[in-house]
């Protein structure tokens, strides 16, 4: 847990009940156990500290965040290279970001809720169920709160994740 800083992660997400624990095969596995987590049984989440202990009783790599709502996440693998791509989405959603596991993407955390349709398309994805995030605490940019977006994720998710409109034109029939 030496690359992590896990004092970023904000205190509003400790909160809550959602947290499991990971192994280096990102299998979510549950703090209570040490068995595998379910996204779909909150039986198999415990807090940040049942995370965090359970992370050096039984040797798993670090802590994630199972998403439920009023909380989503925006996941951008292998991004930093699009620096206008990754600076779009942090500011615009103006919410707490971090450095994803593998140093390579980014995650933003947000309050609100998704649009409906598509939650990936390429490199973006976009999760207020059934997922979890690996949470590092490596800050991307500037330390945010947790944003309310539920109107802006509405700007990106056309933009990137909308199922692309048709541009056919209709076909014109020739009289005879």
């Amino acid at each position: 847990m030496s690359n992590f800083n896990y004092d970023n992660i904000p205190s509003e997400l400790k909160r809550y009940k959602n947290w499991v624990c990971w192994t280096v095969d990102k299998i979510p596995k549950n703090p209570h156990t040490g068995g595998n987590a379910m996204s779909n049984n909150k039986s198999t989440w415990g807090t940040f500290a049942q995370a965090e202990a359970a992370c050096s009783q039984y040797g798993f790599d670090g802590v994630g965040f199972m998403f439920t709502p009023p909380y989503f996440g925006v996941d951008m693998d292998h991004c930093l290279e699009d620096t206008d791509k990754v600076d779009e989405f942090v500011d615009t959603l103006g919410s707490y970001s971090e450095y994803s596991r593998s140093g390579t993407g980014i995650h933003i955390i947000c309050k609100g809720e998704l649009p409906a349709g598509a939650r990936r398309r390429g490199n973006v994805e976009m999760y207020d169920s059934g997922r979890f995030f690996i949470m590092t605490g490596r800050i991307y940019g500037d330390l945010r709160p947790i944003a309310e977006c539920s109107e802006t994720i509405k700007i990106l998710h056309n933009k990137y994740l909308a199922e692309a409109q048709s541009t056919a034109l209709p076909k014109r029939y020739e009289k005879v």
